[in-house]
Order: structure tokens, then sequence, then C-alpha cells
């Protein structure tokens, strides 16, 4: 049996070997000119983020693209391409680097299933994980100040056992993913909710010894199947509703339905928990649960969209229905005539503008809903909320009983436009920059430290819920 383990894994490593070969032939210089590029004309941060460190800036670029001349390989391409990013440290602008052909293809030789079960009882990252389809079996083993996770057993792929999928790493007292085949500028935070270990809202593995996990962290789990994440409403007590959101990405259609069947039960609510916990963000799924939070009538902020040739042709398609009309009737309430006007008048300026920035109208949320009883909206939120998810909590604020619990979030929101990707020479270094800036972002960033809670959870909190339903 162990010879025929060393014989597969020879196999693996020798032909992973050979792909990699063939993948190094990469232009580096010629990729980080065309980042460097677009970053300095059209990238909504770069002014006032080189502003205060020119010199910085400048030798930074200078440093990389000296080295970028004598590297062959795109994953340590990748590195230099990443080291540019992340100087801007801002979340929303960054990139990625996938290619199955260039992995690192590390097999170990896994431990025994005495020592996971052991591991697994100590509620650390150590111990053995199922994935929600239940076809892949990993464990967590410590290697130095590290932990890896490594195949066991599993039918999800054709990887022998001992594989190792990823790394987990800590940065800044917090623990983070490195994936055998994917890098990204921006990295995957880890975190343990019990017994369900969460990258991020991308994936969720679960403890493989279901006795350990508690009801709610069942159905939690349960939830997490390809696109689909935790989305459903429980009534905790006879004054107390539960919403939980664990993502906007894929999830506006569900989160409408789960609102729309318990939207008698959420309403006779005197207390209102929305669990945003884990929430990476995503779309504009919150606009189906904005009824239940207002006390007035929301405006969304403006948004400053840099001025340049590309951000334009990227911008004025959007704002172009708006413009000239008409809008279908679902979307009429969110735009009235007044909001309407200014996207005229938007869409004929912006056509006349070479540089600066411009402020992008919004859109309108009228109080124009049925009464609730609600008395008090808790929204619950970790250090995995982000982006869309910081900009529905920006907009919470304008309501008089929302209530920000838990900790700082992720710190992901001052620069918008992930959704406009950016080409450069090798196809698949996939960059996202924002071309636009929250309204906040000159007078009160958030991405250095996140959003702060009103009502920050005690260290040691274990059921964050049972906590909320006090506040």
């Amino acid at each position: 049996m162990i010879a025929a383990l060393k014989k597969l894994t020879f196999l693996f490593i020798a032909l992973f070997a050979a792909l990699v070969l063939r993948a190094q032939t990469c232009d580096c210089y010629e990729n980080l000119t065309a980042l460097i590029k677009e970053t300095e004309t059209n990238y909504a941060g770069f002014p006032s983020k080189t502003a205060v460190n020119k010199a910085g800036y400048t030798n930074l670029k200078q440093t990389l693209l000296v080295k970028s001349k004598a590297v062959a390989r795109y994953k340590t391409c990748f590195d230099i391409l990443a080291a540019y990013v992340q100087f801007f440290k801002d979340k929303h602008f960054y990139i990625t680097y996938y290619d199955v052909t260039d992995i690192d293809s590390v097999v170990v030789h896994p431990k025994s299933n005495t020592y996971f079960q052991q591991a697994s009882l100590k509620k650390g990252f150590e111990g053995t994980w199922v994935n929600p389809d239940k076809n892949l079996t990993i464990g967590i083993e410590k290697k130095g100040n590290n932990y890896i996770g490594y195949k066991l057993e599993g039918t999800a792929d054709a990887y022998p056992a001992g594989f190792v999928y990823f790394t987990l790493f800590a940065k800044n007292g917090k623990w983070y993913a490195l994936d055998y085949n994917n890098r990204t500028s921006t990295s995957t935070p880890v975190k343990l909710y019990g017994n369900l270990l969460q990258f991020w809202d991308f994936n969720c593995w679960a403890r493989a010894d279901s006795t350990l996990l508690t009801k709610k962290e069942k159905k939690d789990f349960a939830q997490w199947k390809g696109f689909d994440k935790p989305v459903y409403f429980e009534q905790l007590n006879a004054q107390t509703g539960y919403f939980k959101i664990g993502t906007f990405s894929n999830t506006d259609a569900k989160i409408a339905q789960v609102a729309a069947e318990n939207d008698a039960a959420i309403r006779k609510s005197e207390k209102l928990i929305i669990d945003l916990r884990g929430n990476s963000g995503g779309s504009t799924g919150w606009v189906s649960i904005l009824p239940y939070i207002q006390t007035s009538d929301i405006y969304q902020p403006l948004a400053s969209l840099r001025i340049t040739k590309s951000n334009l042709a990227k911008k004025l398609p959007e704002i172009e229905p708006f413009a000239k009309g008409p809008v279908p009737d679902e979307y009429k309430k969110y735009f009235p005539e007044s909001i309407l006007r200014q996207y005229q008048i938007a869409f004929d300026t912006l056509q006349k503008m070479q540089s600066g920035f411009y402020q992008i109208p919004g859109a309108f949320f009228p109080n124009d809903q049925p009464a609730n009883t609600i008395k008090k909206v808790i929204l619950l939120v970790d250090e995995f909320c982000g982006s869309s998810t910081e900009y529905f909590l920006q907009l919470s604020k304008q309501s008089k009983k929302t209530i920000i619990a838990g900790t700082n979030t992720f710190g992901m929101m001052d620069y918008e436009g992930m959704s406009n990707g950016t080409d450069l020479p090798y196809s698949k270094f996939s960059v996202h920059i924002p071309i636009t800036k929250s309204n906040w972002t000159d007078t009160a960033p958030i991405d250095a430290g996140g959003i702060q809670p009103k009502n920050r959870v005690p260290a040691g909190t274990v059921d964050w819920i049972k906590w909320a339903m006090q506040l």
C-alpha cells in the first residue's frame, strides 16, 4: 500500500512538474508595465494615495520593474504584480491568478484517523473536515506556525491522498488561506464559527464527526452547496425574529423570497436580528430588507467617478438607461423624476469632461411599506463583513432603530467598481481596479479599520445571537 502510494505520488508530481515547465514563458515586465499604466490612469484612489507617499510609490515601482525583467514563471510574476497592488491598501483593488496547469503540487503522508479524531475534539483548526457535498474529506495539520489542509479521501477530484489544498497562515493576528492553484492579492480570511470552518463566503467545511455540530451549525452548513449560502428566517421567541444572510452574492432572489414568505412574522417582531456575520458582500440583495429597518426615506449616497476615457466607456452605458429612459415600472419608485433629471445632467456633463471627479447620482428608497412593530434592528457583524455588506451598513445609519453590533468589519468599501475588469497581456491575470470612490472616503474612510460597531461583542462570547437578544 505504501509503495503504491509513493509511486502514485511520484507520477502525480512528475505530471504537474511538466505542466509547470510548459507554463514558464511569462513576460512579467510587459504585464507589470500594463498594470502600472492602467492604475495610474484609471484607479480612483491613485491621486490621493500616492500624494501622501510619492517617494515610496516611485521607489516601489522602479524596484518591481527591475525585478520583473528576471521573472519567467507566471506564479512568481503574480507576486510582483500583487506587491504593486498591495501598496494601495485597497481590498477592492485586487489581482488574481488562476491556472490549473501551474500549481504547487505538494503531497504529504496522511496522518492516522485516530490523530485527526483526537485533534477535532480540541476545537481548533486541526482535525477532519468534510465539504458540503460530502464527497471530500480533508485533514488539517499544524506545520510550524501554519496549518496545511490536505486530502484524506473523496471523489470530488482525482488528486491523491495527501495532496495539499491550502495553507492557513497568520497575519496581524488574523488567519488567511493560500490555495494551491489560486492566488489573490486580497488574502482570503479564514475563521472558525464553532464547528464550521469558513473561507470568507467562498466555501465552508464542517467537522466530519457530525455529532460535534449544533443544530444551528447543521442548518447553516446544509445550505452551503454550489453558489447557495445560508439565507433563512426563524422566530427565536415571541418578540424576536432572526434573519440569517450569509452572503449578498447571487442571493438577491433568495433573500427576496425568504422575506416575502416570512413578511408577516418579521413585521410582528419587536426586535429583529439580521445576522450578517461571514458576509463578504456581493450585490444589492439588501434592498429586500430595507423596509424592515427604515424609519424614513433612505437616499443612496453619491459616488465620485474618476474621469478618464476608459472609465467613461465603462460608466456611461450604465447611466444611459436612466438618462434617456424610460425606466421599467418596478424601478420607478427608486428613480423618481427628480433623480432621473440628475442622471440626464450627469450623462451630458460627463461626455464633456476629460479629467477630475464627478458625482454620480444614486437611488431613492421611499419609506412606503406597510407599518411594522419592529422597535429595534440588530445588525450582527464581524471581521468578514465587507464590500456591499458595508455599503448596506452605511445606508442603515439613516434609520433610527438600527444598531450595528459585533466587531469591526473587514474594511472594503472606500473605493467601488470591482466588477469592472481590466485586461493585462496575460489573460489568466485578472485585475479589478475601482473607478469610483464612496462619498465618505475623503472625510471618514473605513478601509483601514472597518466600520466600528455601536455595541462591541465581549471577548470570549460564544453565543453571539443570545448576546444580541439582550441588546
